[in-house]
């Protein structure tokens, strides 16, 4: 580190979430097993603690996110604090260490097993995140490989599938200057929650009931 570079600002998720009241809940897989005993994050509380993860890396280059939070709320930080780049250790146990970048827009590549199909419904694009096999043991180095198809510009997006979060940013990042807004179901969520947007319908913190 230069002798003219700042020290990475680092925001720890669950010191937020205390602060803000939220209440603890056990965590499951879809079929049953125990993940942790976590936070539960509220959409209502992301408009606060977006406007104060900006407020904080205002003239940063590098923002760091410690523990555990739902994807739609890592992906609004990362959006929230560009230029600076989101580097986070929010997995499991640490796990999802790595920095974001956007995917690439284009053909799905053949040597990546990772990749979403749309489904374009009026003015929404529900885009599904595919991986062959568990995406928690998805190689990163194959991150660069991954694209996400070219869709209308101008539309509400809606993300859904089992991601990491590193995954669920460089999605929303990809579209999140040209989507209406961009929207993220977290896990089985009833919901889709906002996390970026470009217009005065939808606001960040919003939700989209999931439609079965």
């Amino acid at each position: 580190m230069s002798a003219n570079e700042k020290i990475p600002v680092v925001i720890d998720v669950n010191e937020k979430a205390e602060r803000y009241d939220m209440q603890m809940e056990d965590v499951y897989k879809p079929d049953g097993t125990f993940v942790a005993r976590d936070y539960h994050w509220e959409p209502s509380a992301l408009p606060k603690a977006v406007a104060e993860v900006k407020e904080r890396s205002a003239g940063q280059s590098v923002v760091k996110f410690i523990n555990h939070c739902p994807t739609w709320m890592i992906a609004a930080f990362a959006a929230a604090i560009r230029p600076a780049v989101c580097f986070m250790n929010v997995g499991p146990k640490g796990m999802f260490n790595a920095y974001h970048a956007p995917f690439r827009i284009g053909e799905k590549s053949p040597t990546c097993d990772l990749y979403s199909e749309p489904t374009v419904k009026d003015d929404r694009i529900y885009l599904a995140v595919k991986a062959d096999g568990d995406p928690h043991l998805f190689d990163v180095d194959k991150m660069p490989l991954v694209t996400v198809p070219a869709v209308e510009p101008g539309k509400v997006m809606l993300l859904s599938g089992l991601m990491t979060h590193p995954m669920a940013i460089n999605a929303t990042l990809a579209y999140a200057d040209t989507a209406k807004a961009f929207f993220i179901r977290f896990h089985e969520a009833p919901e889709y929650v906002c996390c970026v947007t470009n217009c005065d319908e939808y606001k960040i913190g919003d939700t989209i009931p999931v439609e079965e």
